[in-house]
């Protein structure tokens, strides 16, 4: 079989928990060596590398002992289609359809009804193209944790975006939140999944050393992407991260298919990962989103407004107040990601309890009858109106009266002077 390096294609490979070989140990039994090695994964939620083999040692995965799984790396990609506009914080504010009349799609006159200061400290990791961390609707709170290509910048945009949805100050639904950028995916908005692996490794390490600390309020994975095939690797990887803690939000996919057909939208039926579909403003399925029983909810990703970067200069910090309206279910995520960290400000218990926040999250999304028309679909639409009984467990929430709870009126450029947490 053939020895010559890379002849074999890029693999990802996990390890059996208990194996007491080190990685460099396992490479040389299989006959390679380190430099092929691109990402080693050692943390509480699993173990392993991913290497570019030559075809003998990838032949060598099937019969050698102590592999729990191996699979050729896979490619992802940001969901998102271009396009132009905030309605979205009106709708996971309030039950039933936000009210368009007399108002353009793409304008800025909505109403977003929250509890103060939403996600005050939580910990956001947006596994995406980067995030630009310096952007003014951040107010300071965003921070770079790691880079596949130890390139700390987002060339896309499209990271930028889907944190400033989860928690930017004008366009966030979790605007006192942590935003760290865990970069995933290049500036073409495709990236394979050995370093996705690599980017939960890295927030896998951060929540354990996180989670004992003083103020230390929860951590929370939200990835906008997806695959057009399977990676069993990353959709154990993702669960995982539920068992050990830590709230996973992923996109359910723009294929306008079943969900259950890619990663990380698998992952949400059979563990406490949240995917999650994208309506429109009249609360109909957008037509690229995927459905089925892979979706735990749907929330608005149709033209959502949000931070950006300079298209014209991307990377090179450029100005730091660009603002941009796409598609896709990378934008109906990160709407649950900052309601998640919404809800863990409020619910401390949940900290470290993903089942009880998914639990909370299905509770309180609201039955929506366009939405009812595919089979084993959830048909329901996230709001931030979920309660916990105060002598009861996670699995007993109920909904809450919003009249006490804050409300912001008003265009995007005055929101922008006065909506500050």
């Amino acid at each position: 079989m053939d020895e010559t390096p890379g002849s074999g294609g890029d693999y990802v490979v996990i390890v059996d928990d208990d194996d007491p070989r080190s990685i460099p140990e396992l490479i040389e039994e299989l006959g390679g060596s380190m430099d092929t090695v691109k990402y080693t994964y050692n943390n509480t939620l699993f173990k392993g590398f991913a290497a570019n083999m030559s075809s003998h040692c990838a032949g060598r995965l099937s019969i050698m002992s102590g592999i729990k799984e191996y699979e050729r790396t896979v490619q992802f990609q940001s969901t998102a289609v271009q396009s132009n506009a905030p309605w979205g914080l009106e709708r996971v504010s309030k039950r039933g359809a936000v009210n368009s009349e007399g108002k353009l799609e793409t304008g800025r006159e909505f109403t977003y009804t929250f509890d103060d200061n939403p996600g005050e400290g939580v910990d956001i990791y947006i596994l995406d193209t980067g995030v630009q961390v310096d952007h003014v609707d951040f107010g300071g709170r965003a921070t770079f944790g790691w880079a596949f290509d130890d390139r700390p910048v987002d060339e896309n945009g499209h990271g930028t975006h889907c944190a400033g949805t989860a928690a930017s100050t004008n366009f966030g639904v979790a605007k006192g939140a942590n935003i760290i950028a865990v970069k995933v995916l290049g500036g073409d908005g495709r990236g394979g999944n050995d370093a996705i692996l690599g980017g939960i490794d890295f927030v896998a390490q951060q929540h354990a050393a996180r989670k004992d600390q003083p103020g230390f309020k929860g951590s929370i994975i939200s990835m906008s992407l997806g695959s057009e095939v399977r990676s069993p690797a990353l959709d154990n990887a993702v669960a995982a991260a539920a068992l050990e803690g830590i709230h996973v939000s992923v996109a359910s996919g723009n294929a306008g298919s079943d969900a259950c057909g890619s990663s990380p939208g698998f992952a949400s039926s059979q563990s406490s990962v949240i995917s999650v579909g994208a309506i429109d403003i009249n609360d109909q399925r957008a037509d690229f989103s995927n459905f089925g029983a892979c979706v735990t909810t749907y929330a608005p990703g149709f033209r959502i407004l949000s931070t950006f970067i300079d298209p014209e200069n991307p990377g090179t910090g450029g100005p730091r107040n660009v603002i941009n309206a796409i598609s896709g279910t990378s934008m109906a995520c990160p709407h649950v990601t900052g309601l998640i960290a919404y809800y863990l400000n409020k619910f401390p218990e949940l900290a470290t309890d993903p089942a009880g926040m998914k639990n909370l999250i299905v509770s309180a999304s609201e039955p929506v009858a366009n939405l009812a028309n595919i089979r084993n679909d959830p048909a329901i639409v996230v709001t931030n109106l979920g309660q916990l009984r105060s002598n009861q467990q996670a699995n007993t929430p109920v909904v809450s009266n919003p009249s006490s709870r804050r409300r912001l009126r008003g265009n995007a450029r005055n929101r922008r002077a006065t909506q500050k947490q």
